[in-house]
């Protein structure tokens, strides 16, 4: 009886890195800075670190559009 190979997640981790660093934009720029910090969330070893970066994202670009944005 031949016994598989298990997979790890560590065999399969850099397609979906590379997949990722594809869609993370080079510039940052106001309007894609949450997609930006949610991605660096992502790489940090701390639970829930990509929701609350995007999520302190989301607010620096929500405060920074409403009070010191000059149209």
């Amino acid at each position: 009886m031949k016994i598989d190979a298990i997979r790890t997640a560590a065999s399969r981790t850099p397609a979906k890195v590379k997949n990722l660093s594809a869609k993370i934009p080079r510039k940052v720029t106001i309007d894609n800075l949450p997609i930006v910090a949610g991605g660096i969330g992502l790489f940090t070893p701390i639970p829930f670190a990509s929701v609350v970066l995007f999520g302190l994202g989301k607010l620096t670009q929500i405060v920074v559009k409403k009070f010191l944005h000059k149209p």
